[in-house]
């Protein structure tokens, strides 16, 4: 009430000075009518609750006045001006009501896609990787935005979520397509395109950020959710979070699984050589019922791998992405498939092994040993079998490089390309020879100093081992490019 009474003065002292009228004014808990009496100078207050002795004041109803009797004015617009109709289509202005607004233009706001999208969705389209646009936002918005970033082709279509088929077969049949653009989808419409997807084979990769997106995330064979504009649950319903909500991330990390995923068999090839070649010997060994001796020790095998192959196989899991990586479909099948397992067990395993062996029994030969004698044993056997060591540790060096890729030689690759795998291979080779030519360490695994025989045989095994290599994948050329070329659309 004091507040009320403080407000009505204050409108009291503004109308004092004018002549005997009615004035109003809207508080927030009453409706109050000042007036100002024919013999009193200072106006008096009056609420719709209260009772006045001046029978000149009247009762001011609370806004909006009651409509004058009469035909009614006619209803004009106040931005384009027309008393019959409104033709600006604003449904603000077809009450009638003269608002006292002046127009003085109109502001749009855009929200343009980034520069690299374009040569994003460019590259994904050379790797083989089919792009749609999911979207709830209008068709002609959705298709502006698609043809901008090149993604929407003149031929492609723009569907809606209404004009998508019910039956899941055929909802994939429609959108198995790549550059389609689908507007006005509900978020079960996007779950349903995933699980169509992936019962035609697709392995799918779905963007989301928002809490509707997460069935399909989580449906999806890779869910993306935002980073920045992402929420919570979209978040935990991904596998994989871009973390500066960037389209162009995703080719990056589509490039690093590829090039992860080749690591991963040259690292396979590589070790599996080097299996061969340490296998060998034992199933000599075990054939001869012990008649012909033991080439490697378990200790000189454990040397080998711990110490001298190690390294190596981590440079090859480092290899760098190959430059047209991107610019061929992605790679499918197993991590051990027929062309790992044929280099391996076929290829270069077979070489290292055999040169290994050779070694061994040229290290006998210069001692004396003929076919048919018995072996000699003592420092002889001990020189042989550290001849049988270092051809395996310096054909596994060649062996490395020629691991770097199942189709290039390493010339064409670049010695000096994989700065890693050089510091590994010759740290290798240091840790090799102190174990041969430092004695106590060479006793305890049971071996010496090769002979200059074993020495130069260990050499050329590893000149065999890149020449293998080379005859192999130009061999695999020449096949492939004999094989007839199938072209393949995506169906319209």
């Amino acid at each position: 009430c004091a507040i009320e009474v403080r407000a009505a003065e204050e409108m009291a002292s503004l109308t004092a000075a004018e002549p005997p009228s009615t004035a109003r004014t809207q508080l927030p808990y009453a409706e109050l009518a000042f007036a100002t009496p024919p013999d009193s100078p200072q106006p008096v207050l009056q609420t719709q609750y209260a009772e006045s002795a001046y029978p000149e004041l009247t009762y001011v109803p609370p806004y909006p006045p009651p409509p004058a009797a009469g035909p009614a004015p006619p209803k004009c617009c106040e931005i384009c001006g027309s008393c019959d109709g409104c033709q600006c289509n604003a449904a603000w202005c077809r009450s009638g009501w003269k608002l006292g607004l002046e127009l003085y233009g109109l502001v749009g706001l855009q929200d343009p896609p980034r520069q690299d999208v374009r040569e994003a969705v460019g590259i994904c389209r050379r790797a083989g990787i089919s792009v749609a646009m999911i979207t709830g936002d209008h068709p002609a918005t959705a298709a502006a935005i698609a043809t901008q970033v090149g993604l929407r082709r003149p031929a492609d279509p723009v569907l809606t979520g209404a004009e998508l088929p019910a039956d899941d077969d055929r909802l994939g049949e429609v959108v198995d397509r790549d550059g389609i653009v689908l507007a006005r989808v509900a978020p079960e419409d996007k779950l349903r395109i995933a699980r169509a997807l992936q019962a035609r084979g697709h392995v799918v990769a779905m963007t989301g950020d928002g809490v509707n997106d997460g069935p399909a995330l989580r449906e999806a064979d890779i869910g993306i959710a935002m980073g920045q504009s992402g929420t919570d649950v979209a978040r935990e319903a991904s596998d994989l979070v871009l973390l500066d909500d960037h389209f162009a991330t995703i080719v990056s990390g589509v490039e690093q699984g590829r090039a992860t995923f080749l690591n991963i068999r040259r690292f396979l090839t590589y070790h599996l050589t080097d299996n061969v070649a340490e296998l060998t010997p034992f199933v000599l060994w075990a054939l001869s019922a012990g008649h012909f001796p033991l080439a490697l020790g378990v200790l000189q095998i454990l040397a080998l791998d711990i110490a001298t192959d190690t390294l190596s196989a981590v440079a090859l899991g480092a290899e760098p992405p190959g430059r047209h990586n991107l610019e061929r479909p992605p790679v499918r099948g197993r991590l051990l498939n027929r062309t790992v397992a044929r280099r391996a067990f076929g290829v270069l395993g077979p070489t290292v092994a055999a040169f290994t062996m050779a070694a061994f029994l040229a290290s006998f030969a210069v001692a004396g040993w003929r076919p048919g004698d018995p072996f000699p044993g003592g420092d002889v056997a001990l020189a042989a079998s550290g001849a049988a060591f270092m051809a395996v540790v310096i054909a596994q060096t060649a062996n490395a490089f020629a691991c770097r890729s199942s189709t290039v030689t390493p010339g064409v690759l670049g010695w000096t390309s994989n700065r890693l795998l050089l510091w590994a291979v010759s740290i290798e080779l240091a840790i090799a020879v102190a174990l041969v030519f430092y004695a106590p360490v060479a006793r305890t695994l049971g071996q010496a100093n090769p002979p200059f025989a074993g020495w130069v045989v260990a050499l050329v095994g590893a000149v065999a081992v890149l020449l293998v290599d080379r005859l192999d994948k130009r061999r695999r050329r020449r096949h492939r490019s004999a094989q007839p070329t199938i072209s393949t659309t995506i169906p319209k």
